[in-house]
């Protein structure tokens, strides 16, 4: 059997989904996924939003990482169409990932 990849903020629901959550002095639902990656995706780019440059993610962010101010000048890396961001965005989330949307809560 293999193992299953463990990403930082992410957990599997006992119906098969992936939950992102981020611990912000309390702990922020930021949705479901189908997959883990797209949670992990979602916690990266709540930790860029709360932590900014130094934050902890479970993908390395280059344009964060190569400059101390951040590719747009505001610790914020855009890497996706504003359309694209609207879910993620919805929860409080400025920084677009290019992620299919999360499900809706069961």
């Amino acid at each position: 059997m293999t193992e299953e990849v463990r990403y930082r903020g992410v957990r599997k629901r006992s119906w098969g989904k992936y939950q992102a959550d981020i611990w912000i002095g309390t702990t922020k639902y930021l949705g479901m996924f189908n997959t883990a990656k797209e949670a992990a995706l979602a916690y990266d780019a709540a930790a860029i939003k709360f932590r900014g440059a130094k934050a902890k993610t479970n993908f390395p962010i280059p344009s964060l990482r190569n400059s101390a101010g951040g590719g747009t000048g505001d610790g914020v890396a855009a890497v996706a169409s504003e359309s694209e961001s609207s879910s993620l965005q919805s929860r409080g989330i400025e920084i677009d990932l290019n992620l299919p949307p999360p499900l809706e809560d069961m």
